[in-house]
Order: structure tokens, then sequence, then C-alpha cells
């Protein structure tokens, strides 16, 4: 029977309704099961364990490291001085040559003739000019005695004069064939390496020719020129007026200690560098012309630098920064200017003294994260 005012619901929607309202009940106790497990596993877990330095000052040796090419302090290419032709060769490619030793010899050809030819012009004119003197020594006593005119004796002074410089003409020709038949002999201008050689016995050679016929580099001392950015400018003039500067090669035989002697006197405005040279002594030819070495300039000292392990320095995004844990263990990233790595520890500014900071661990914190912490000694904090 109906019952007035009653609203009539099927059997099968009342089922329908019932099960959505358990599922629901099961659906919100799970979810409250769910966030009561993840808020005791949270509650529960353990803050990471970092390891903490504190920042130190020291008065660190100011380094400047740079790439240097060797280049030769002197270097000479021997050239002929006359054409001729290449008589005797007298050293092997690659010798240490020294100054005045004996590198060829050319076909002297009319050289000697020319010096024989000279000096014959020479007693020729030497004979013409006695001669002379002596005529004019007679026309002295014709003149005083009236039986020659002043003008015969004028004409006799004149042949004297004309004599002498003839002589002086011959005496400067010996010189000058003496002077190329000198040529024929090539010797080292400088002590040094020999390179190459360029020509064979037998060969014709010419002062014009485009090669030369051996080019001589110095080898001890030798330089190397290097490059330092411009800010360092200043500390390394202040060295360099101080007598403090130092500059150390690293070759493969172990270092070498050498002593600056050049600094040029303009900035290079594209790259902001200004190039020095170093001289090094090399009597074991450790330093080869046209290789490249890597040097450490000491410029003075940098008083109260503030140092850390390399390892507590981070890069961001924004530059280099490092992890400081303040009293109640709590983690700040602290920006910092990174200087460079000097004997083994990083130097930095921005920090002070005495600063804690994380120095192992830091990979695995984030600002305001809380940290367990133990020193470098390895005691760890509660």
């Amino acid at each position: 029977m109906n019952l007035p005012g009653k609203s009539r619901i099927p059997k099968r929607r009342w089922l329908l309704l019932a099960g959505l309202a358990a599922g629901g009940g099961l659906l919100l106790a799970y979810a409250l099961s769910g966030d009561k497990t993840d808020g005791q596993a949270n509650a529960g877990k353990v803050p990471p364990l970092v390891e903490l330095v504190s920042s130190e000052v020291a008065d660190l040796p100011h380094i400047v490291e740079a790439q240097g090419h060797v280049v030769p302090i002197n270097e000479v290419e021997v050239r002929p001085q006359i054409d001729g032709t290449v008589s005797t060769l007298n050293f092997g490619e690659g010798q240490d040559v020294t100054a005045g030793q004996l590198l060829f010899v050319l076909d002297a050809g009319d050289a000697p003739a020319l010096v024989r030819q000279a000096r014959a012009k020479y007693e020729q004119t030497t004979a013409e000019l006695a001669e002379a003197r002596r005529n004019h020594a007679r026309s002295q006593e014709l003149v005083a005695s009236k039986y020659i005119s002043p003008s015969a004796l004028d004409a006799a002074a004149s042949k004297v004069e004309v004599l002498k410089a003839q002589q002086q003409a011959a005496q400067a020709e010996i010189e000058s064939s003496q002077v190329k038949a000198g040529y024929t002999r090539i010797v080292a201008p400088i002590s040094g390496r020999a390179g190459a050689v360029s020509v064979r016995r037998g060969a014709l050679v010419r002062p014009s020719d485009a090669v030369s016929l051996v080019r001589i580099v110095q080898m001890d001392p030798i330089a190397v020129e290097f490059s330092v950015p411009e800010r360092e400018l200043a500390a390394l003039t202040h060295a360099l007026g101080n007598g403090e500067a130092e500059v150390t090669a690293e070759t493969g035989n172990g270092a070498m200690q050498g002593t600056i002697v050049f600094t040029d006197n303009t900035i290079d405005p594209t790259t902001g560098t200004i190039r020095l040279k170093a001289q090094f002594d090399n009597p074991e030819h450790r330093l080869w012309p046209g290789g490249f070495v890597r040097l450490r300039v000491a410029a003075g000292l940098k008083r109260d630098a503030v140092v850390l392990p390399p390892q507590a320095l981070l890069e961001g995004p924004e530059g280099h920064f490092v992890y400081q844990v303040d009293a109640q263990g709590k983690v700040h990233a602290r920006p910092v200017n990174f200087a460079g790595v000097q004997d083994g520890v990083a130097v930095v500014t921005g920090l002070e003294a005495g600063e804690s900071i994380v120095a192992e661990g830091n990979q695995s914190i984030r600002e305001g994260m809380t940290v367990r912490t133990r020193s470098a000694s390895g005691s760890a904090a509660p």
C-alpha cells in the first residue's frame, strides 16, 4: 500500500546509494591512515650529517699562473756577402757552434787577385808621390834663384796634393778588397745551436738568395714570453720594484727558476693583458725554442687571505657560494668570490675568519635545512 506524502524510491536505487556511502567511508579512512603514516615517517627522519671546517686567515704568496712561449734571446740567419760557390762545409746540422767558428768557405775566385791589384796601384801612386815631392823641392830652389816662375812652383805643389789623395784612395781600395776576400770565410756570429743547412758543397750562393745558409739560435740563456691579466699588473710591478718577484717554469725534468727581464709598456686592449719576458739559464737545453711551458709567477704576498678546503666551495647559477651552519644547526648559503686554488686551499673573499663552513656532505643539503654536524677531526655534535 502506498502512503500519501511519501516519495517512492526503487529498491535497486537504495542499494546503489548504500554502496557509494560505504566506499566513501573506506576512502576517507584510507586517507586519514595515509596522512598519519606519512607524518610518523617525517617525524622520525634523521637530519643529514655534515662535516664542518672553520675558515682561516693566512699569508700566502701571490701566485699568477700563465702559459709561456719559449723564444731565443738571440738568433741569426747566416747569409753570404758575395757571390760564390761553397767550397767546404765545416760543421754539422744541429750542432752547437761557438762565436767565430768557421762554418763555410766559398771559392775565392778573383778576390786574391783584386787584393794584389789594389796593392800594386798603391805602390805605383806612392812612387809617383815621392817623385812629385822631389820635383816640388827642386822647384822651390829654382824659384828662389828666379829660374822658374812662382806659378810653376804652385803646379808642383798641386801635383803633390793630387797624388796624396790618390794614395789614400789606393789604400782604401786595398782595405775594401781585403774585406771582400774575407767574405769567402763565413764564421758563426754568435754561439748557439745550428739548424738545418740549406746548401751543400758546390752550390752557388748569392746575397740575394731568399733562403739563408743556416740559422743559429742561442740556447743558453733562453727566454719565455708570457702575458698576465691587467688586474695583476699592480701587484707584479710592486713586487718587481721590491725585488720580490720570482718566476718558475714547470718542465718535464723539474722546475727552473728565472728572472723577469721585460715588461711591456702597453696593455693589449683586445685581451686586457700585458706582455712580459723571463730569462732562464738553460745549460741542459730543457727549454726549447718554439715550445710552450707553464709558469708560476710569485708577485709578493697575499696578506690575511681567507682560505678553505677546495671541496667546501660550490658553484651555482649566480656564482660561487658555501654553506654556513649557524648555532641552531641550520644551513645558510653564503656567496663568495673565488680567487683560485693555491697550495692546496681555495682562496676566497666574502667570509670572515672562524666561520663554520660545510666541507663534506654539502651536495645533499639545501638552504634552511637542519643538519647534524661534526668537525673535521671527526667528533660529532648532537
